[in-house]
């Protein structure tokens, strides 16, 4: 509603990660922020009128935690990721700094209104990367409990690290051999939007 109306950066589309994430069969827990099917996501970068060759920059609004979701979505799904970019910052910020905004109506795209199984689409997306389910993420605790108080030196191939960026305000509990780093603790403090410089990551 609020991208509806306005204001937002001219020109600018709303990514809804619920409204097109796998939802049906593909999804039968109906877990939310699933990464959606390639055959959908292509039908909406269409829709949206992005293609592969295009510059991507996603934005939010102040305290928005799904900016680095929905940067991480393109690269998943293929798009070349030295086209896709994080803006920093929110857009309350750019606004405040003079840049341009627009006001007004707009029609934000559902995916009921897409046609996945339509004509073939232009853009090319691609089965999601970088993702794994939890039976992989199980070999990896099994084979890390089978090898506790081993010899790092012995191994030659790298163990998979397991990460939790949850902060303090979630369930207790973590996977076992899980690290935590909290992903508010890799932000400028009070920026939900901005990282901190390289050389203090």
């Amino acid at each position: 509603a609020e991208f509806e109306a306005g204001p937002r950066i001219p020109n600018s589309v709303h990514v809804d990660m619920d409204d097109i994430a796998a939802k049906g069969h593909l999804n039968p827990k109906n877990l939310p922020h699933m990464l959606p099917p390639k055959e959908l996501f292509a039908a909406a970068m269409d829709s949206f009128g992005i293609s592969n060759d295009d510059h991507v920059v996603v934005y939010g609004r102040d305290g928005c935690i799904f900016t680095p979701r929905t940067f991480f979505l393109f690269r998943s799904m293929g798009h070349d990721p030295s086209r896709v970019h994080l803006m920093q910052g929110s857009f309350e910020e750019w606004a405040e700094r003079g840049g341009d905004v627009e006001t007004g109506p707009v029609m934000v795209l559902r995916s009921e209104d897409l046609d996945p199984d339509g004509s073939p689409p232009r853009y090319r997306a691609r089965d999601a990367a970088n993702v794994c389910d939890m039976d992989y993420v199980l070999r990896v605790v099994e084979t890390a409990a089978a090898k506790d108080g081993e010899d790092e030196d012995d191994n030659d191939d790298a163990a998979p690290v397991l990460l939790d960026p949850r902060g303090t305000t979630f369930h207790k509990g973590h996977i076992p051999g899980a690290i935590n780093i909290p992903y508010l603790s890799v932000l400028e403090d009070g920026d939900r939007l901005k990282f901190m410089p390289r050389d203090e990551l």
